[in-house]
């Protein structure tokens, strides 16, 4: 059997974690793929995956591999296009993953604009705020916030952005405006749960700020409502805020103090051949990044 449809099994087995899935895709019967797969587990000396009543689960040898051969493909397919003198064609389909409230606000924008200019090219967009598997989850680009911990993947720096304080002027008409991060303790605080409210000083000085949060919070846009709800001061970034600030909804306080920013990186698989949709997405995400609100484009 060509190990190339061997290869093709395994990667949408692997993707779909269904067999009869996978067997629908390729248009085979599940019998058909459970042989392959069989075959090809035969030929490693490895099991790829466990199977259980509820579909199929990569091993760690299994996702390992999955992760070679994906990297193989995409190799192997941008050889081919430039073999022929197609190299700059962008086409295919692109997989990516962004944070839920960065997604909605403004990383939407750029896919409609990448469609644009790019019309061959299809695009699939999923959103959550957990750290994605590039392998595992099947995706091309993944926007992260937060330092790149694992080695084995490629990292593009997008750059940072902004936090700041907000409060409704109704709020602060009622419970008065705080002068001092010590002041800041008097009054219903939301942030992030989980994260450190680190701010820097105008001395330069670095404060981690610890307040008991009325109501804990892991979302950045309904960090958002309870500030516009007159709920109390709130530490977003300022992409989130930036309409309501424009429009008066929303003031800024202590805008002196500055909360530390978070790092942003475009991460993909590494190749030698990385596919031409990839690259020319991740172009478009570090010339359009520094333009949202808010945001500190990365040292060159």
């Amino acid at each position: 059997m060509d190990r190339w449809e061997l290869h093709e099994a395994f990667m949408r087995t692997a993707e779909t974690g269904s067999l009869s899935r996978a067997a629908r895709d390729l248009r085979l019967t599940q019998p058909a793929i459970s042989k392959r797969l069989d075959r090809l587990e035969k030929n490693l000396g490895a099991r790829l995956f466990e199977r259980g009543s509820r579909g199929v689960r990569l091993t760690d040898a299994g996702a390992q591999y999955l992760e070679v051969v994906r990297r193989l493909r995409a190799e192997l397919e941008e050889a081919e296009s430039c073999l022929r003198g197609a190299s700059r064609k962008v086409n295919g389909l692109l997989r990516l993953s962004f944070p839920v409230a960065l997604g909605e606000t403004w990383l939407m924008r750029l896919v409609l604009r990448f469609h644009e200019l790019h019309p061959e090219a299809q695009v699939e967009v999923s959103m959550s705020d957990r750290v994605v598997d590039l392998v595992e989850d099947a995706v091309d680009v993944a926007v992260r916030i937060g330092p790149i911990k694992r080695q084995s993947i490629a990292a593009r720096p997008l750059g940072s952005y902004r936090f700041c304080l907000v409060a409704t002027p109704e709020y602060l008409a009622k419970h008065g405006t705080p002068k001092s991060l010590e002041a800041l303790t008097k009054h219903a605080y939301f942030s992030y749960f989980g994260d450190d409210d680190r701010f820097t000083l105008p001395s330069g000085k670095v404060r981690t700020f610890t307040a008991t949060n009325p109501v804990r919070v892991t979302n950045s846009r309904a960090i958002l409502t309870a500030a516009l709800e007159h709920a109390g001061i709130a530490r977003v970034a300022r992409w989130t805020a930036h309409e309501y600030l424009e429009a008066g909804r929303l003031v800024t306080v202590l805008p002196e103090c500055e909360p530390e920013q978070s790092i942003v990186h475009a991460v993909y698989l590494p190749s030698r051949y990385v596919p031409e949709r990839v690259r020319q997405f991740v172009a478009l995400l570090v010339d359009e990044c520094p333009h949202i609100p808010g945001w500190v484009a990365p040292r060159r």
